[in-house]
Protein backbone atom coordinates (compact mmCIF):
# COMPACT_ATOMS: atom_id res chain seq x y z
CA UNK A 1 0.00 0.00 0.00
CA UNK A 2 1.33 3.42 -0.95
CA UNK A 3 1.33 6.22 1.62
CA UNK A 4 0.45 9.58 0.11
CA UNK A 5 2.45 12.64 0.99
CA UNK A 6 0.83 15.81 2.23
CA UNK A 7 1.85 17.53 -1.02
CA UNK A 8 -0.01 14.91 -3.06
CA UNK A 9 -3.14 15.21 -0.94
CA UNK A 10 -3.13 19.01 -1.15
CA UNK A 11 -2.70 18.79 -4.92
CA UNK A 12 -5.66 16.39 -5.21
CA UNK A 13 -7.86 18.62 -3.07
CA UNK A 14 -6.89 21.72 -5.08
CA UNK A 15 -7.69 19.95 -8.36
CA UNK A 16 -11.06 18.88 -7.01
CA UNK A 17 -11.89 22.37 -5.74
CA UNK A 18 -11.01 24.08 -9.02
CA UNK A 19 -12.97 21.55 -11.05
CA UNK A 20 -15.99 21.82 -8.78
CA UNK A 21 -15.98 25.61 -8.59
CA UNK A 22 -15.98 25.92 -12.37
CA UNK A 23 -18.29 23.06 -13.34
CA UNK A 24 -20.14 22.03 -10.22
CA UNK A 25 -20.99 25.41 -8.82
CA UNK A 26 -20.88 27.51 -11.98
CA UNK A 27 -22.69 25.44 -14.54
CA UNK A 28 -24.76 23.52 -12.00
CA UNK A 29 -25.79 26.75 -10.30
CA UNK A 30 -26.97 28.23 -13.58
CA UNK A 31 -29.06 25.16 -14.33
CA UNK A 32 -30.62 25.16 -10.85
CA UNK A 33 -31.33 28.90 -11.07
CA UNK A 34 -32.95 28.43 -14.47
CA UNK A 35 -35.43 25.96 -12.96
CA UNK A 36 -35.99 27.54 -9.53
CA UNK A 37 -35.18 31.28 -9.83
CA UNK A 38 -34.13 31.14 -6.17
CA UNK A 39 -30.62 31.97 -4.98
CA UNK A 40 -31.03 30.23 -1.58
CA UNK A 41 -32.03 27.03 -3.39
CA UNK A 42 -29.06 27.39 -5.76
CA UNK A 43 -26.69 27.83 -2.82
CA UNK A 44 -28.10 24.84 -0.96
CA UNK A 45 -28.07 22.45 -3.91
CA UNK A 46 -24.69 23.45 -5.36
CA UNK A 47 -23.04 23.49 -1.94
CA UNK A 48 -24.25 19.99 -1.10
CA UNK A 49 -23.36 18.72 -4.56
CA UNK A 50 -19.86 20.20 -4.37
CA UNK A 51 -19.05 18.69 -0.97
CA UNK A 52 -20.22 15.22 -2.07
CA UNK A 53 -18.26 15.38 -5.32
CA UNK A 54 -15.04 16.56 -3.64
CA UNK A 55 -15.17 13.76 -1.08
CA UNK A 56 -15.79 11.18 -3.82
CA UNK A 57 -13.06 12.58 -6.08
CA UNK A 58 -10.38 12.70 -3.39
CA UNK A 59 -11.15 9.14 -2.26
CA UNK A 60 -11.19 7.88 -5.85
CA UNK A 61 -7.88 9.58 -6.59
CA UNK A 62 -6.33 7.97 -3.51
CA UNK A 63 -7.73 4.47 -4.11
CA UNK A 64 -7.11 4.15 -7.86
CA UNK A 65 -3.29 3.65 -7.59
CA UNK A 66 -3.86 0.93 -4.97
CA UNK A 67 -6.27 -0.84 -7.34
CA UNK A 68 -3.76 -0.65 -10.20
CA UNK A 69 -0.99 -2.03 -7.95
CA UNK A 70 -3.14 -4.94 -6.77
CA UNK A 71 -3.84 -5.94 -10.38
CA UNK A 72 -0.26 -5.57 -11.53
CA UNK A 73 0.54 -2.85 -14.00
CA UNK A 74 -1.54 -4.39 -16.76
CA UNK A 75 -3.72 -2.20 -18.90
CA UNK A 76 -7.47 -2.61 -18.71
CA UNK A 77 -9.01 -4.34 -21.73
CA UNK A 78 -10.50 -1.87 -24.17
CA UNK A 79 -12.92 -4.28 -25.83
CA UNK A 80 -11.25 -4.15 -29.24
Amino acid sequence: MQIYSLKGRIRNICKALIYEIVLGMGLGGLIVYFYTSSFPTVTSITGTYTVIKIVLYVNYDRLWPEYKESNGSQAVATGR
